[in-house]
């Protein structure tokens, strides 16, 4: 038994009315139900694309509507409180998959705050978010990607510092891939946000460890929303997700530079790799060999394999 879940059931019960429910649950979400669109065959949402969305099974949600008066309906007789949120019936047996043949008449969309609040509410599940591609909620082939923030003091960590540092983005192989860019600022909520701020994207899949960049060049930050989403849409040109080469099971790294006169952190620590390899070669040859000319090469810059003879 869920002791927590238990005890807040007996709280609303007891010292919550429905119309408090339904108060409360407003105040929570400032968004309902009917925010969103769901047809035969399409599946709508007049919020923007930046917003994930959040399916409760309708039945459900209905005797809740029409228990608290959400939309301002008073009930004539009291009906009794519905029981904890059955999500699962929207599922495939023993799986997180979406049913085979899933009607759109079978849920509801909600915003985060909507769901969480009556989660808080009534407990069940499980939680089931989708993202919005272009205005359309895509139900199934859903990706999601993490994205981390380069720490400049250790920029290649793998994975981040703190779960501030890290996010999941959840996107489909057709979403535009500025979609997937402004989806990641949430990253920057601790960088310093100077006018000199630069950006630059970096991927890896989980069969490898490698980081490439995702684009040549960098993205320049804007304080103006509408000037930076310009400025990502010229940076990403018109790719889509799959276009850019991204996967599934892609990482994203979200590297920073604040100043004009400083280098990237990335670039910086490759950097001291490269002479810290090319001193530790030097010693190597001096170790095994007097040869003045070989040490002369290697003292000149030209990190050449050293051969003396043996195999």
């Amino acid at each position: 038994i869920d002791v927590a879940s238990f005890f807040q059931k007996i709280f609303c019960n007891v010292l919550m009315t429905p119309a408090q429910e339904s108060e409360y649950v407003k105040a929570k979400s400032q968004s309902f139900a009917s925010d969103y669109n769901s047809a035969e065959g399409t599946t709508t949402t007049t919020r923007g694309s930046a917003e994930d969305v959040y399916l409760i099974e309708a039945k459900w949600y209905a005797h809740w509507c029409k228990y608290s008066g959400l939309h301002g309906i008073p009930n004539a007789t009291p009906i009794p409180r519905p029981n904890s949120i059955p999500n699962h019936l929207l599922l495939q047996p023993n799986s997180v998959r979406l049913k085979h043949q899933l009607s759109h008449s079978e849920f509801k969309l909600v915003n985060k705050n909507h769901y969480r609040a009556l989660l808080e509410l009534f407990g069940g599940g499980p939680e089931i978010c989708r993202p919005v591609v272009e205005g359309q909620v895509v139900l199934k082939d859903v990706w999601t990607l993490e994205g981390n923030l380069c720490d400049p003091q250790q920029p290649y960590r793998r994975g981040p510092c703190n779960s501030t540092q890290s996010i999941h983005v959840r996107t489909a192989s057709h979403a535009p891939l500025a979609d997937v860019v402004m989806r990641l600022l949430p990253l920057l909520a601790t960088v310093p946000l100077t006018p000199d701020l630069k950006l630059r994207i970096w991927h890896t899949t989980s069969q490898t460890n490698k980081y490439t960049l995702l684009l040549p060049g960098h993205l320049k930050y804007e304080s103006s929303a509408a000037k930076f989403q310009d400025a990502v849409a010229k940076y990403v040109k018109n790719l889509t997700v799959k276009a850019s080469s991204l996967s599934s099971s892609s990482r994203l790294l979200l590297e920073y530079n604040g100043s004009t006169n400083s280098s990237w952190p990335r670039a910086v620590v490759q950097r001291n790799e490269f002479f810290e390899s090319w001193f530790r070669d030097l010693l190597r040859v001096c170790a095994e060999s007097a040869d003045l000319e070989s040490i002369a090469t290697l003292s000149n810059g030209q990190i050449a394999s050293y051969n003396n003879g043996t195999p």
